[in-house]
């Protein structure tokens, strides 16, 4: 009896000692299973491919395309239409009454005898040209700068003294063709979008063009703007007392705006203000013919020289020329080429004996 009892305990411990022991095998299964369950592959897994432990990275930015058209003047993006469009270039007196100076692609500031000065500006949506003027006389040195910069020319008659002498007068003559001007209560000249295309219409005149080349080398489109080495926040252009231009630099439009005495000129048609993101100076050889009536002083507005530019606030000396094409070519004082922002822009010719009188701060 005693010995089946001990046969007893000893069956009962040998089953206790080999239930602990499966129950210890089968926690350290069930734990190394958890320890290295299988992660899902990557794009549907399966594939046999190995992933690449490497987590994607973002693909580098692309650079802005540039714009299919840009204008010939300014650089800036316009349609394909604009740019089938020839610029209608306006001859003012900058002491009239100024009408469509705001929004001019180029105003190229040209100074005459006794302190005077005329302008051209160059505007290419003729549909939305309302008043324009007041439209002074030209000169053959205006019609061939002009020339340089492309378009048709619109002028009220021709004054001094060597008219003719080129041979080629071009442009658009308002005093030649009646019914597209008119005046306001003074001798001052205007005329509109509407006059002027059916003037050039009748005159045989088309605003069509092929592609112009650009008449500046502008920078790379969304480069950062270029600034130079100078400051000129402020440039005075004495062509008379009575007759000094300025440009102001404007930091929140970052354009430089121009003024005639002291005030800021506004175009009287919509008050805004004429502003520019380039502003040249070129100084140039001028000749100085009398005869008993008339005095006529004539700027070289193609031999070349040297000048100013003007850009952000600041400045640069420059030397200009043209070329065998008579086309404007700036450079910088190392004889490389100039490169310049996009955007309208304003050139001033002024007599090189008198350059010193510009001055800029």
């Amino acid at each position: 009896m005693k010995s089946i009892k001990t046969s007893s305990l000893f069956r009962l411990a040998a089953l206790l000692i080999i239930a602990v022991i499966v129950v210890c095998m089968v926690g350290f299964i069930a734990e190394d299973r958890a320890g290295n369950k299988d992660e899902p592959l990557p794009d549907g897994g399966g594939t046999g491919e190995i992933p690449d432990p490497t987590p994607d990275k973002d693909p580098a930015p692309q650079a802005p395309t540039p714009p299919a058209y840009t204008h010939y003047l300014t650089g800036l993006e316009i349609t394909a239409d604009r740019q089938k469009t020839k610029p209608l270039c306006f001859v003012t007196d900058t002491a009239s009454p100024l009408y469509g100076i705001s929004g001019a692609a180029l105003t190229v500031e040209i100074p005459i005898e006794n302190g005077k000065s005329r302008f051209l500006l160059y505007q290419d949506d003729i549909k939305s040209l309302g008043k324009i003027g007041s439209v002074s006389a030209s000169r053959e040195c205006i019609l061939a700068l002009a020339r340089l910069f492309g378009g048709i020319s619109v002028y009220n008659g021709r004054d001094g003294l060597f008219d003719g002498e080129s041979g080629e007068s071009g442009g658009f003559d308002l005093s030649a063709q009646s019914g597209y001007s008119y005046t306001e209560s003074t001798s001052f000249v205007y005329t509109n979008g509407d006059l002027l295309l059916a003037g050039l219409q009748n005159a045989g005149l088309s605003t069509a063009t092929a592609t112009e080349a650009d008449r500046f080398s502008f920078a790379p489109h969304f480069s950062d703007p270029i600034t130079l080495d100078k400051k000129a926040e402020t440039v005075l252009i004495p062509y008379a007392q009575s007759n000094e231009t300025s440009l102001y630099y404007d930091a929140e439009v970052g354009a430089y705006l121009l003024g005639k005495g002291g005030v800021v000129k506004c175009d009287l048609l919509n008050g805004k203000s004429a502003a520019y993101t380039n502003a040249f100076v070129l100084f140039a050889a001028a000749t100085t013919y009398e005869s008993e009536s008339v005095t006529q002083m004539t700027p070289d507005t193609l031999g070349g020289g040297k000048g100013y530019y003007f850009t952000h606030g600041t400045a640069t000396s420059i030397e200009w020329s043209t070329d065998a094409e008579g086309k404007l070519i700036l450079k910088k004082e190392n004889g490389d080429t100039l490169t310049v922002n996009r955007g309208a822009s304003y050139i001033a010719f002024y007599k090189a004996s008198r350059a010193s009188s510009v001055v800029f701060s």
